[in-house]
């Protein structure tokens, strides 16, 4: 607010030093005090029209909800409010006191303390100006329209309104296959990140008593399962960046996208560990794929990401009277199906590295905090059983003598 500390200091000195107190014997003065809130109402409505250019490059460029974004930004209404308002204010002001003296009942109307307020409101009205002209041009910026989405999904989820947090989720999905398409990996990332945060946001409320189990909105499309809707609807979008990413060979995209679902598995865990199955399944699926790509990184990146959040969700969760059979047994399952995977790929891997994983998880299946657990003897026995298969495939593979490659006959 830069403009209207300077106003209040010039509105001060006006004051102390009574300058210009017989004013409207002055024309340059008269005119100023009328023109100056008028060019600030015109500023305004030649911003708004040059500004409907900015919103429609965003609009071809991130996705056409900008347009209902721009329509719901509360900021751009107050602005233009408080812009319209302090320039009619000192508009008023700029009348010939005699109509001032009539509507404030004042008596021999004193001009110098209404010249000093004049001041102040122009000061307010370029600052007002300014904020309006900033906040247009963040609508330039991506990264700063990420942000307004991301806004506008949290006060979503804050006010019970799935479908409308849906429908803002589902722009920055498509901000983040656009920026693949342009080869923006840091915004597609930046947009990862936000998504991850509206669900972490959505889960956390889920557990919350002041939000009702079941919204109009959800109500109104058939939606019993809220959460369950919810995560998989955010599922369905990481996946379709993942396979665009996949399409365009984008591994590092591929690798983020894996480490982010961990993030969602962990996230889903502090609301119910019945959802953990759901992004460990996607996680499995990935990397599989990615490795079916020769995505090296991706397969390896995902059974360390898979192992660490069994890790934090021991550690960080209450699960004393909850089921451990279904996440962790999906766990399992994922990691010697992706050990497998990789070993279709390359028969050469050493067995060892391809177990380090689940001998890992085993680990943790042997923690203090697991051993009162009713299931933790079913989970030791499951991993101990998958491990016993990767020992006899080694030992196999020991004991048998190596395979002869015959030589190509030589050409020519």
């Amino acid at each position: 607010m830069f403009a209207t500390l300077i106003s209040l200091v010039v509105a001060a000195l006006t004051v102390l030093f009574s300058l210009h107190e017989n004013f409207k014997e002055d024309p340059l003065i008269t005119n100023t005090l009328t023109l100056v809130p008028i060019f600030l109402l015109f500023a305004l409505a030649f911003i708004w029209a040059i500004a409907f250019n900015t919103f429609q490059k965003a609009e071809q460029n991130l996705t056409p909800r900008v347009l209902q974004l721009v329509k719901h930004d509360g900021h751009l209404k107050l602005y233009a409010a408080g812009l319209i308002l302090v320039s009619f204010l000192a508009f008023f002001i700029s009348l010939n006191p005699t109509v001032i003296e009539y509507f404030t009942n004042i008596p021999r109307f004193t001009t110098l303390p209404w010249i000093a307020f004049w001041i102040i409101l122009i000061g307010m009205g370029f600052d007002f100006l300014y904020l309006t002209i900033k906040r247009i041009y963040d609508y330039i910026n991506p990264f700063s329209v990420l942000t307004f989405f991301t806004q506008a999904a949290k006060q979503s989820v804050n006010a019970d309104r799935e479908i409308d947090m849906c429908n803002w989720v589902e722009s920055l999905s498509e901000i983040a296959v656009k920026s693949l398409n342009r080869s923006s990996n840091s915004l597609c990332l930046q947009s990862l990140n936000e998504m991850r945060d509206v669900l972490r946001i959505f889960l956390d409320s889920s557990k919350s008593i002041a939000h009702q189990t079941q919204d109009k909105q959800s109500l109104s499309e058939g939606i019993t399962d809220r959460v369950s809707y919810t995560l998989f609807y955010f599922l369905d979008r990481f996946s379709l960046i993942f396979h665009t990413a996949l399409d365009k060979k984008i591994e590092p995209v591929c690798s983020s996208i894996v480490t982010t679902l961990g993030k969602v598995a962990v996230d889903a865990a502090n609301c119910d560990l019945s959802l953990v199955s759901h992004p460990v399944r996607f996680i499995g699926d990935f990397c599989r794929e990615a490795e079916e790509h020769k995505m090296k990184e991706v397969p390896i990146k995902g059974s360390i990401t898979l192992v660490e959040a069994s890790r934090a969700i021991i550690n960080d969760v209450d699960y004393t009277y909850q089921d451990l059979i279904d996440p962790f047994l999906s766990v399992i399952s994922q990691l010697n199906e992706m050990a497998k995977e990789s070993f279709r790929e390359n028969k050469n891997l050493s067995i060892k590295m391809l177990m380090q994983p689940l001998v890992d998880l085993k680990t943790i299946f042997q923690s203090d905090k697991l051993a009162s657990h009713r299931d933790t003897p079913a989970l030791q026995a499951a991993v101990n059983n998958v491990l016993a298969e990767w020992e006899t495939l080694d030992s196999v593979l020991r004991t048998m003598p190596p395979i002869p490659i015959p030589a190509t006959p030589e050409e020519g």
